[in-house]
């Protein structure tokens, strides 16, 4: 059995499921509230290798329209294609004179969306003996300021499996940027991130890298279980009610007639193997039938990591924007000790603006401030600067 965890779900009471029945297939969740109550080091290294940040990955350039993380290139043909010509070469001056030029790169990356990014990227490279910017940029600028613009440079599927990759310096908080980096994503995301992650130690493959590092227990087997592609319900199958009764069967199984942390597999199994629409409605139709929250019965039953992966999965389904801010703010509270986990947060939601504003929507009726503000007074600097731009509407 997993030892006890108190990660940033074990510490919040988890969300509400919707007090709805099935829809048969309605396929929207109802909008519901969670209490989110409120140790990432600064290095870049494992506790064994370093990441490595590949030059020779060169990702495919949509020739137009804008990055959605739930759902991959949105094409818009009301704008033109992104041109990286003149943004590249400010970068560049702004990264070889003599001090780098840090509104420079606040002025420009903030606002890209991530298929521009690396449209960027492939024109810097092209401009400038073939350099990569990320490497460029953390090369030269320290920091979480530095921080913050490398890994925005990386993009929304590669940033997320260098964090993926710092669980291996087995600092506390890693734990929850593996989860969140990896947990809950549609296979379409999930694709992207393997097909991004730089790892010459393991042949750039995340799933031997995972399988390598983390230990033979169930919350290695919920990671992995959302990186294989063949056992997972395809993003766009259509909800069948029988299957849905069927999990929730094994679920009352489970969290009410089993033991405390006992058959969590078949938990996983449920929950992980899922697509969005039909988690949505075994969470609705087990709150139909037994007048119960899932999450509540997962929190009380799986008080470890396996606990926290599937509670994270679980709250993105109930309600993404009210749990993304929460997460958010739980990172705010003690900036210190978690700068890794609020810069992964703040760049993860910045990649789909229309998520990002129904973040900054559930954040001010949750907290009646505005995001945006809280961020620049509470984060100085350079790193204030570029994330005020990231969450400017």
């Amino acid at each position: 059995m997993l030892a006890a965890y108190t990660g940033t779900y074990q510490s919040i009471s988890p969300m509400p499921s919707p007090m709805l029945g099935p829809s048969m297939y309605s396929g929207g969740g109802a909008p519901s509230d969670f209490s989110l109550d409120s140790g990432a080091d600064d290095s870049y290294h494992t506790h064994s290798h370093s990441y490595s940040i590949s030059s020779s990955f060169t990702p495919p350039i949509p020739s137009i329209g804008s990055f959605n993380m739930s759902g991959g290139i949105q094409i818009s043909a009301s704008l033109p294609p992104y041109d990286p010509s003149k943004d590249a070469k400010k970068l560049l001056n702004a990264l070889t004179a003599a001090r780098p030029d840090l509104e420079a790169l606040i002025d420009v990356l903030p606002r890209l969306s991530g298929d521009e990014v690396l449209a960027l990227r492939q024109e810097y490279k092209r401009i400038y003996k073939n350099v990569n910017i990320v490497k460029h940029i953390k090369k030269l600028i320290p920091g979480a300021v530095g921080k913050v613009m490398w890994v925005t440079a990386l993009g929304p599927y590669e940033s997320e499996g260098w964090w993926a990759n710092t669980w291996y310096q087995k600092s506390i908080t890693k734990d929850d940027i593996l989860i969140e980096a990896l947990m809950g994503k549609t296979l379409a995301e999930i694709r992207e991130i393997k097909r991004g992650f730089r790892d010459a130690k393991y042949n750039h493959d995340l799933v031997v890298a995972l399988e390598a590092e983390l230990p033979a227990d169930k919350f290695r087997y919920a990671i992995l279980l959302s990186l294989d592609e063949d056992a997972r319900m395809p993003d766009d199958q259509r909800v069948d009610m029988g299957a849905v009764e069927r999990d929730v069967r094994r679920l009352y199984q489970v969290l009410e007639e089993g033991a405390p942390g006992k058959m969590e597999t078949k938990i996983i199994d449920v929950v992980v193997k899922a697509n969005a629409d039909h988690l949505r409605e075994v969470i609705r139709w087990y709150k139909h039938q037994h007048g119960k929250d899932v999450s509540k019965l997962v929190i009380r039953h799986s008080k470890n990591l396996v606990g926290e992966s599937l509670l994270h999965v679980l709250a993105g389904i109930i309600d993404k924007a009210l749990r993304d801010a929460k997460l958010i703010q739980n990172a705010l509270e003690s900036f210190v000790a978690k700068e890794d986990l609020l810069i992964s947060r703040l760049v993860r939601v910045h990649w789909d603006r229309e998520h990002m504003v129904q973040v900054r929507e559930a954040y001010k009726r949750k907290y009646r401030k505005e995001l945006r503000d809280v961020l620049m007074g509470a984060l100085s600097g350079g790193l204030g600067e570029f994330v005020g731009e990231m969450y400017r509407v």
